[in-house]
């Protein structure tokens, strides 16, 4: 299979928040993936992916980080798209305390919702559910993805929108969750959300995204995706909606910092007013950005040392599990044959390949007749999985957590 895509190259390099020119790119890494999610049959296909640079620039104007070199024409949003959590039972367990409080405290109940982007809709469904309201999801897809269902009768679809056809529809709430990271122009997404609002002024917002410094003070250098255009920061969030219009209620931060959240509405008074970040702020995120930068050139020499010394020493080497870690770390890394294999409990990835690496995805018991000298783990929490393997005294490699 030959992937073929039209290459689009930036014209400028500017923040997309607010313009400014005054940016500083702080990390690199080139050639990755654009699809991490995706697993391939065939090695080959797998190895001609379609690939991006990504590189990570901070603006000093309004906090904001983003890929200077991100090209949209890269990004296909198809059936295979995934970026639901909702399986996740803390995740769940968040979104119902979000609903409950959006319902509670904006009195939206037997009303109108729009959520735009969240291609599962279990968000909508779930405020419907509590709230007797009325949704409509506007997703990337084609309409008879298999994936777009929804057991609700409140809710409806609509796919593949483009522009201002989703504003054009009113509602009294209007959710965006894990969908703003993706959008290349987002001052256009806000400036059209805000002009089709018009003059309903009672319409809330709640919008959602993951949390650009809260990543960078985690130091979660092999987290990173190629669809992921913007970082948001809380400062950059609030600048993106009070400069094109809106009012900010209240932000806040869940899931252990990992998301920001805004709850907005639209303002007529002084539209053209600009936000102005305290400078303080500002120099605490380019610290942590800066940190950032070290700690992934120390990872990335720390490791490229230890797969050189493995494949001198004719050290057989296994990474566990096949997710965006993995694929980062691998991709990153331009990981050869010094890593053999990489181990998945996940049936359904068993016998696919990494996109970019090419890396075969094999099942635990594998590690049975690999006989791995090293097992090199992306997560703590994955050493009791590794256990009952080496426990029994069948298998003594050495363990390493990245």
């Amino acid at each position: 299979m030959v992937h073929k895509v039209k290459i689009r190259t930036q014209s400028e390099k500017q923040c997309p928040v607010c313009e400014s020119s005054r940016i500083e790119v702080f990390y690199e890494a080139l050639q990755m993936p654009v699809h991490v999610q995706l697993l391939w049959p065939e090695r080959e296909d797998a190895l001609s992916v379609p690939k991006g640079d990504i590189r990570l620039a901070l603006c000093s104007e309004c906090g904001h980080i983003f890929n200077t070199d991100f090209n949209p024409d890269l990004v296909k949003y198809n059936e295979w798209y995934e970026n639901s959590l909702h399986r996740s039972s803390r995740f769940q367990s968040y979104s119902r305390q979000v609903a409950d409080r959006l319902i509670d405290r904006y009195d939206l109940k037997k009303k109108d919702v729009i959520e735009i982007g969240s291609r599962q809709a279990d968000f909508l469904e779930l405020i419907c559910e509590l709230g007797e309201n009325r949704g409509i999801g506007f997703y990337p897809g084609s309409p008879d993805d298999p994936a777009l269902t929804t057991t609700r009768q409140m809710v409806t679809f609509l796919h593949n929108v483009t522009g201002d056809q989703y504003a054009r529809v009113q509602a009294d709430l209007i959710c965006c969750s894990g969908f703003l990271e993706h959008i290349y122009k987002p001052r256009e997404f806000v400036s059209t959300l805000r002009r089709d609002i018009g003059d309903k002024l009672e319409t809330i917002g709640f919008v959602e995204a993951p949390n650009g410094l809260g990543k960078l003070r985690s130091r979660e250098v092999w987290n990173i995706a190629y669809e992921d255009f913007s970082s948001f920061t809380p400062s950059s969030l609030t600048t993106l909606f009070v400069n094109y219009g809106f009012e900010v209620i209240e932000q806040g931060t869940a899931l252990d910092g990992q998301v920001i959240t805004v709850d907005i509405r639209p303002r007529i008074d002084d539209l053209t007013s600009v936000k102005k970040v305290d400078a303080n702020s500002l120099e605490a995120i380019r610290q942590e950005a800066q940190a950032f930068k070290s700690f992934f050139q120390e990872k990335v020499e720390y490791w490229n040392m230890k797969l050189a010394e493995w494949k001198a020493a004719e050290k057989k080497v296994v990474l566990w599990g096949s997710g965006l870690k993995e694929n980062y770390f691998l991709n990153a890394l331009k990981v050869d044959e010094s890593i053999m294999h990489v181990v998945d409990f996940n049936l359904q990835n068993r016998g696919l390949h990494i996109a970019g690496s090419g890396h075969r995805v094999v099942s635990p018991a594998a590690l049975r007749s690999l006989h791995p000298d090293v097992l090199v783990l992306m997560d703590p929490s994955s050493e009791s999985e590794v256990y009952p393997f080496t426990a029994a005294g069948e298998l003594n490699p050495e363990v390493l957590i990245i």
